[in-house]
């Protein structure tokens, strides 16, 4: 009973870990053969990794054939040997998130100590997928413009991708459609792991674009292990190499090059906007510790500040209508009436502060006269412009480390941070209500990668994500 027991589970768990995330793994495979097209088994193959210097290598079966997965999206360097051959090497295979690329290589007679080195732009590459793929490269997210560094709208690069927000969503409220699907269907990734906000079809943790080694959106057909995906938008964070790397900057904006509000008759609305942060990333070395090809890191802050004045143009009574004078609406043939009398009588010169002796000026309706505030301008529509401050602060941090292990083994760990609060003045702009809303999401990876035998790899990936939002009202919820 126990031994039928463990074996469901572990049938279960078999089913179920694959639904908890995606590998972002690419693949290289291919075959090796000599010059007269005849393949070559028992070859022995190598991918070598240009950033870390992590090496892989295997021999090819039977067939001739080869296959490396999972690898990073990296640029690699893939080498092919066996005796009575010139050993080969393509320089500069450049391998994108979950690509497989397939390379057929061939050996030239000679001795083992000879190499032939070509480019991989001069090799053909054959990439298999049925979807509709566009990547955005790591050194395009650095020098794109993006406002507010906001990373999800470089889905607006890719082919056949809309933004919901100019063009009217409709009852479609995420931003983005992409090839004709709703956004209900789009599928944020991290690392594999799921980012859906849980609350609206977006992402949920913002990822700095500092932090991003590469960004996928994948339409069409994309593959069954995104589920329900239309379309799948995988980012991938950046990692440590064998060199450190950094940088730190802010952003600033101001009122200087801002236009001005055309509702705006008080002078210059106050505007500052401020983007800094910095990320660092390398071998890690400690003083009894050299992590060079073997443990790498990576981490990355960005913090935003905006102060600025929101606009609310707003229709508010009269001083003389919560008196209960409303005399000068007859003029606009606006007549009122008593609704709680039969035949709903005439109130002589529409004057509720001499009718029945004021009965009918309502005393809970006063009370909300200092929410309304008073009219700035004449008439009776848009009759006030105010321009009540607004903010938005947020904060964001993401820390990665990578181990290389002996046998090829390698764990990973990522975690990403973020803290967000808006203040927001309410509909008629007057001091003191307001929505204050706070929104937070906490994204997790662990990943173990171990070869099983020489001819399968197993990946592990835990992911675990979290999305927080508490919406106040100061003010009003008295």
């Amino acid at each position: 009973m126990n031994h039928t027991l463990l074996r469901s589970v572990f049938a279960l768990a078999l089913v179920w870990l694959p639904c908890i995330a995606q590998s972002t793994g690419g693949r290289i495979s291919g075959s090796v053969q000599d010059s007269t097209g005849a393949l070559i088994p028992g070859a022995e193959v190598t991918v070598q990794s240009v950033a870390t210097s992590q090496r892989l290598s295997m021999t090819t079966n039977g067939s001739g054939q080869f296959v490396f997965y999972p690898l990073q999206a990296e640029t690699y360097r893939l080498t092919a040997a066996m005796a009575g051959f010139r050993e080969l090497a393509i320089d500069g295979i450049r391998l994108e998130v979950g690509a497989n690329l397939i390379h057929s290589l061939t050996l030239e007679i000679g001795t083992s100590q000879q190499e032939v080195t070509v480019s991989a732009s001069s090799v053909p590459i054959i990439s298999q997928s049925p979807s509709v793929e566009g990547t955005i490269s790591e050194q395009q997210t650095a020098s794109l413009p993006l406002n507010g560094r906001s990373f999800d709208d470089l889905v607006l690069l890719t082919a056949g991708a809309v933004d919901n927000r100019l063009a009217g969503g409709g009852n479609d409220p995420g931003p983005y459609s992409v090839n004709g699907n709703r956004s209900y269907g789009n599928n944020f990734l991290v690392d594999g792991v799921s980012n859906n906000n849980v609350f609206q079809p977006q992402a949920a943790a913002a990822v700095s674009i500092d932090a991003i080694r590469e960004f996928k959106v994948i339409s069409g057909v994309p593959p069954a292990e995104y589920g329900q995906a239309a379309a799948a938008v995988s980012v991938v964070t950046r990692s440590g190499t064998n060199r450190y790397h950094g940088n730190v900057y802010e952003y600033f904006r101001g009122t200087v090059m801002q236009p001005r509000d055309p509702f705006n008759t008080v002078g210059t609305q106050p505007y500052a906007e401020h983007r800094a942060g910095g990320s660092l990333g390398g071998p890690v070395r400690l003083p009894r510790y050299n992590g060079t090809n073997r443990t790498f890191f990576f981490t990355n802050y960005e913090a935003g500040r905006l102060k600025s004045n929101a606009t609310r143009v707003v229709s508010v009574p009269r001083p003389e209508f919560w008196k209960g004078g409303f005399s000068a609406l007859l003029s606009r043939n606006i007549q009122l009436r008593d609704p709680l009398i039969a035949g709903r009588p005439p109130i002589p010169e529409n004057r509720l502060d001499t009718y029945m002796g004021g009965s009918r000026i309502n005393a809970t309706a006063l009370k909300l006269q200092p929410l309304f505030g008073s009219p700035d301008r004449p008439g009776y529509v848009n009759n006030a412009a105010r321009f009540p401050e607004e903010t938005n602060n947020g904060d964001q941090v993401t820390a990665r480390i990578d181990q290389l292990l002996p046998k090829n083994h390698s764990i990973s760990g990522r975690l990403i941070y973020t803290d967000g609060n808006l203040h927001q003045p309410w509909g008629l702009g007057t001091p003191g209500p307001a929505s204050t809303q706070y929104s937070g999401s906490r994204n997790l990876m662990l990943t173990w990668t171990a070869p099983v035998g020489t001819r399968a790899v197993n990946e592990f990936k835990f992911g675990w994500s979290k999305v927080t939002r508490q919406d106040r009202f100061p003010g009003l919820e008295e």
